[in-house]
């Protein structure tokens, strides 16, 4: 895992609380979803608008348009292809997307199958 962090970080005003479970449920789906093998980067900064920016990124199974639809619904896992038997509610990024919201920030996913996923969160500030 690496981690990216500049000198100097924007200001975020968050609930300690909610950012723990955004950053742990982050994690916790690029871990999972990475083989052994792949790379986990977590990076945090500036982003354009000048907001503080949150991301990352994995070599993990990726998902398709209609995969990433369905994993921000509540218990809308995405699909036997990135999901395994047993593990997970379909809840971590759905929860992940309200609490950024009810922060006045966004969440943007870019992902492709067989490519992994880029997550940002994108504070208010």
């Amino acid at each position: 895992m690496e981690i990216s962090r500049p000198p100097a970080i924007p200001p975020v005003v968050a609930d300690e609380r909610a950012l723990k479970q955004m950053l742990l449920n982050l994690l916790s789906n690029a871990v999972k979803f990475t083989p052994e093998g792949g790379r986990i980067h977590i990076a945090i900064g500036r982003g354009v608008s000048g907001r503080c920016v949150l991301r990352i990124t994995d070599t993990g199974v990726g998902m398709t348009a209609e995969q990433l639809r369905q994993a921000v619904v509540p218990f809308g896992q995405a699909s036997a292809l990135t999901t395994r038997p047993g593990q997970g509610t379909g809840l971590g990024l759905s929860i992940v997307k309200s609490l950024i919201e009810a922060h006045g920030g966004q969440m943007r996913i870019d992902s492709r199958p067989g490519q992994g996923s880029q997550i940002t969160l994108e504070f208010a500030t």
